[in-house]
């Protein structure tokens, strides 16, 4: 009779919360770039609570509530990306509690995320990135990137991606077959 709720990295992208939410089995992902409605996610809490035992929620570090600002854990005056996110499970776990029977607990993940041995497919993926970019070099392609890109080993000039941030579209097929299957988003 537990509500857990994981917060995983991401800042201002959820594609760690929204994978790791779907592969973990969530019943509600959080993500950066949908504001979440605290009412929706408290209906669907409640309505799991009277025919099932558990909600499990996984929610990204750059989530928010309608109407909320980020969640800050600190600030470090002197460094170039000042602002350091974190605490938004707690935040989460203090707003639903009063309003659920189940015990609400948060984890957070943080850099634990990063860890864990490689599977093959890592191993195997690492090895293809490491002969295209050796094959760029000897070809005289300096300042580009290797890239996987509809399952292709490719490159772009990292002038092209530097200082950009893929976030998850709104249309995405992922987000799609997330709702299809009954995940909640939080959206009123």
């Amino acid at each position: 009779h537990r509500v857990m709720i994981v917060e995983t990295m991401g800042r201002h992208a959820g594609w760690l919360a929204l994978e790791s939410g779907i592969a973990g089995a969530a019943d509600i992902i959080l993500l950066p770039e949908i504001d979440y409605d605290l009412q929706s996610i408290i209906r669907v809490c409640q309505e799991r609570e009277r025919r099932q035992r558990y909600t499990i929620i996984c929610i990204g570090e750059g989530a928010k509530e309608s109407g909320q600002s980020l969640t800050v854990r600190e600030r470090i005056a002197h460094s170039p990306d000042p602002v350091r996110l974190g605490g938004v499970g707690h935040v989460l776990r203090e707003r639903l509690q009063p309003h659920l029977q189940s015990e609400v607990r948060t984890t957070v993940l943080g850099h634990v995320q990063r860890g864990g041995d490689p599977t093959p497919f890592d191993r195997v993926l690492a090895t293809q990135f490491g002969h295209h970019a050796a094959q760029l070099v000897l070809g005289g392609q300096l300042g580009h990137m290797v890239t996987l890109q509809n399952g292709r080993i490719g490159s772009v000039a990292i002038a092209d991606v530097a200082n950009t941030q893929r976030t998850v579209p709104l249309d995405s097929p992922l987000l799609t077959m997330a709702r299809d299957i009954g995940i909640c988003f939080g959206e009123a």
